[in-house]
């Protein structure tokens, strides 16, 4: 009898050590970029689930809970998938663009198909081509999602971008020549031959993308973060005097007591 009361308390115990696991929320950071090569989600949080009950988190699931939080109308009016035999799952349908020529990418990788599992703190990108002639749309990305900088320090980043080499095989390379947009604006700073570029921002928040005169770009998405520079000097001087005020009564305090 004595056993099996243990027995009932270890495994309730076990339960609620293992059940918050199993309960945790997983999230997926997602863009999706519309027909026109506008950035409609721009690396937006989403928590997803199993929607489909196909055991897994994929890429589709992402996509799925993208447009049902954030689409007008959800899902079922911007988003549909097809199953092909032998390409597996696809888009047929993105934020409201049915053309049938999209992209999806995973943490920067060309994705096989929408199945493609994916993990808490992912990145998941799609697009609708821009080039529905030559499908030359190039992807890219910056070396950094997210950054934090004081206000007018300077900040860098690199531009890189997703492709194939003569064998197929995944590779990157930095972008040159891209001028940085911030807010959608262009800022007249252009990524040299390694991608580079150095940039200030005002304060606030802020998304930074690339444009390029030459080749169809992929917009790529940094948030930025600029925060208030430190420059209060007085502050500083008067927290420093208050300091040395104090010492001084602490001082005379102690001398006070040594000769009584």
């Amino acid at each position: 009898m004595k056993k099996g009361i243990v027995l009932t308390i270890v495994l309730a115990l076990v339960c609620l050590l293992v059940l918050p696991g199993a309960a945790q929320q997983t999230t997926v950071y997602v863009t999706i970029v519309d027909q026109t090569g506008t950035p409609v989600l721009a690396r937006q949080a989403v928590a997803i689930s199993d929607f489909d009950e196909d055991g897994a988190l994929t890429v589709a699931d992402a996509l799925y809970a993208a447009h049902e939080q954030f689409y007008t109308g959800g899902a079922a009016a911007g988003y549909a998938v097809q199953d092909d035999a032998t390409y597996g799952l696809s888009l047929k349908k993105l934020w409201g663009n049915d053309n049938g020529s999209f992209g999806y990418y995973c943490n920067h990788a060309s994705c096989w198909n929408l199945s493609d599992t994916v993990q808490d703190g992912d990145t998941v990108c799609a697009f609708s081509y821009v080039d529905l002639t030559n499908y030359s749309d190039l992807y890219t990305f910056f070396d950094q999602a997210e950054m934090t900088s004081a206000a007018g320090e300077t900040a860098e980043l690199t531009l890189m971008a997703a492709g194939f080499d003569a064998d197929w095989n995944s590779i990157t390379f930095p972008v040159a020549g891209a001028e940085i947009t911030v807010d959608g604006v262009r800022t007249g700073r252009v990524t040299d031959e390694n991608g580079h570029v150095t940039l200030t921002f005002t304060e606030g928040a802020h998304m930074v993308s690339a444009v390029s005169d030459t080749q169809v770009l992929v917009p790529p998405v940094c948030l930025a973060q600029a925060t208030a520079a430190q420059t209060d000097t007085g502050a500083t001087a008067a927290l420093t005097v208050a300091g040395l005020i104090a010492a001084a009564s602490v001082a005379v305090l102690y001398k006070t007591r040594r000769e009584k």
